[in-house]
């Protein structure tokens, strides 16, 4: 009797052991999911929205209602990146430079300074569902001016925020798009440091619109990496070759490439003299730890700041046309 006692207290006692194993055991692939959906969820893309638009001949401003695309949920107008590429037969930069912006929840703008020619511009939205914050700005950086330096909400860190730029252009002056162009880098978490290579053009006052895209300082799983390089002919520092129409730059941390894309702007040297084959400079990631930079003449340098921007973790996509 005792025997028997015994071991159904040992049975019971082992059951009960058990039991709390698989209540730990529940308890922390809940705790488990919990965290890991949390962390999916900081900087998940809940959506990418893809079209092209055209201004007419006629037409300086459009303000483009997309509620048609979004599925009965508006956008949250702090987590939307608006990228824009464009196309026109004019080489006026009234015309041709628009600035996009994110209006609300369900509208989007196009906005250049003159009509006189059809521009077509081809818009990507790309939403995040939270744990990334999109600061939207506008400033006018007036004639004489080559650098403004902006106070914005301060991102959590440098390696986790990067900078977009539209602009829209006061002046027709072929000869001088290196005054209507413009670098834009973060010089700390709360300083915008806007730049172009030439300030004295008359009337070159410039609409300058900034995006700036920060993850959360927490996110291990984003990182972002800076550089500057100097297109002239000769390697510079953080350059490993520069031919001067090809410049091969140096990713200081090797990057896993198909996890990875590049974003940069660039500041002509005043004596590009609006030439594009000069200053018009083409970037890609062609190898973990370089980037490559092309241009078609080398009469005079080019600014580039660039940023790598990589998503370590395996359960994340890179949404590209």
């Amino acid at each position: 009797m005792n025997n028997t006692a015994y071991s159904g207290t040992g049975k019971i006692e082992r059951n009960h052991l058990k039991l709390r194993k698989l209540i730990i055991l529940f308890l922390l692939t809940v705790l488990g999911s919990f965290l890991l959906s949390s962390e999916v969820f900081a900087y998940q893309i809940k959506r990418v929205i893809r079209s092209a638009t055209t201004l007419d001949s006629a037409t300086e401003s459009l303000t483009l209602n997309i509620s048609g695309l979004l599925g009965g949920v508006d956008m949250v107008p702090e987590r939307t990146w608006i990228i824009v590429t464009k196309q026109t037969n004019s080489d006026d930069r009234r015309i041709s430079d628009v600035l996009a912006v994110v209006d609300d929840g369900q509208n989007i703008s196009f906005n250049r300074r003159t009509s006189g020619a059809a521009l077509v511009v081809n818009w990507m939205v790309v939403e995040f569902v939270a744990g990334v914050t999109v600061t939207n700005g506008m400033t006018i950086v007036p004639d004489g001016t080559a650098v403004k330096t902006i106070t914005i909400p301060p991102v959590p860190n440098l390696d986790k925020a990067f900078v977009y730029l539209t602009t829209r252009t006061n002046v027709n002056n072929a000869g001088a798009d290196e005054a209507f162009v413009f670098g834009g880098r973060l010089t700390s978490p709360s300083q915008l440091r806007l730049e172009r290579g030439q300030a004295s053009s008359t009337n070159a006052n410039e609409d300058v619109g900034y995006q700036i895209i920060s993850f959360e300082a927490t996110d291990q799983d984003v990182s972002i990496q800076h550089g500057t390089a100097l297109i002239n002919g000769s390697q510079g520092a953080g350059e490993a070759s520069d031919s001067g129409t090809v410049l091969v730059a140096t990713i200081p941390n090797s990057i896993t490439m198909d996890k990875a894309f590049l974003n940069f702007s660039i500041v002509p040297n005043d004596g590009v003299a609006g030439y594009e084959r000069v200053y018009a400079v083409d970037g890609l990631i062609t190898a973990a730890n370089q980037i490559t930079f092309t241009r078609g003449n080398n009469s005079s340098s080019v600014q580039i700041w660039w940023s790598v921007i990589e998503i370590e973790n395996d359960i994340y996509g890179i949404f590209t046309d």
